[in-house]
């Protein structure tokens, strides 16, 4: 999972601020944590993740 956020934070525009970037991280993590909690608890196995990367301008889970 960590190796999945650093590639995401990894991948934000060179606008993105800096200030907001570890608050990305851990937003990130605590929202992909959710999923597979939620997965898990419904009897699932496997998660699939996007292989690319959404067209956004800024990180959805930084307001």
């Amino acid at each position: 999972m960590h190796h999945i956020v650093r590639k995401a934070v990894a991948q934000l525009p060179d606008d993105f601020p800096n200030d907001d970037i570890p608050k990305a991280r851990v937003k990130l993590t605590q929202e992909m944590k959710k999923v597979v909690r939620r997965v898990s608890a419904k009897g699932g196995m496997t998660l699939y993740l996007p292989a690319n990367p959404f067209t956004a301008s800024r990180c959805p889970f930084v307001s």
